[in-house]
């Protein structure tokens, strides 16, 4: 189930398990009045949210084939003017706000950076903590973006800033400037400032995951 349906379908589920229990189940059945009156309607307050919750939620306007499909042009588009020899790093500006991605001699915008700009809020809100920083983002990335199944911090060794695993990301996580790996390496970047770009290694297990391990260059 879609995660933007899963909390309508929930409540309406409770709802209609304290009606069940108050009004069908004899074994479970309070004296009239009470308490039960307040299962009563616990119960019917929870089932019409949950169903609001999921008739008025709106459905996906753009089929995941799309970005997917945006995002691979990209990544060529890119590639062709670069070649893949080079390594994508991520470098914040003076401010530490504007971060840009560069490649070999060539500099582009992150879609990273224009994720975050498209939130009503900074969902970092005064974080810099590389940790901090990838939990918070990688929230953003499933939940308000739905970018992927799951991006989960993992311990990392001694000398990376970070690490997500990925899973069942929108198209390819390991290409260059992948949504998922650019929105964390924007943060990861913002948060440490313009002393030192920061690096993306992505990595494919046998599971068909992804893991992303940032480092400071």
């Amino acid at each position: 189930m879609s995660g933007r349906y899963r909390r309508g379908a929930l409540a309406a589920l409770f709802g209609v398990c304290c009606l069940t229990v108050a009004l069908e189940l004899p074994a479970f059945r309070p004296p009239t009045g009470g308490w039960r009156t307040d299962l009563l309607a616990l119960g019917g307050v929870a089932l019409v949210a949950g169903v609001l919750d999921v008739l008025l939620t709106p459905g996906d306007a753009v089929p995941g084939l799309v970005p997917a499909a945006m995002q691979a042009a990209r990544s060529a588009d890119v590639e062709a003017r670069v070649g893949d020899a080079a390594t994508p790093r991520y470098v914040a500006g003076d401010d530490g706000d504007d971060v840009r991605l560069v490649l070999g001699d060539e500099t582009f915008a992150p879609v990273g950076g224009h994720l975050l700009a498209a939130l009503e809020r900074d969902p970092l809100d005064g974080a810099t903590a590389p940790d901090a920083v990838v939990a918070r983002l990688a929230d953003v990335a499933t939940g308000r973006f739905e970018l992927a199944a799951d991006v989960r911090p993992v311990e990392t060794d001694a000398d990376a800033a970070a690490a997500v695993v990925v899973r069942e990301a929108v198209g390819d996580p390991t290409a260059v400037d992948a949504p998922v790996a650019s929105l964390l390496a924007v943060g990861v970047a913002r948060g440490h400032g313009s002393d030192e770009a920061v690096r993306v290694d992505a990595e494919r297990d046998g599971e068909g995951r992804v893991r992303l391990t940032y480092r400071y260059e």
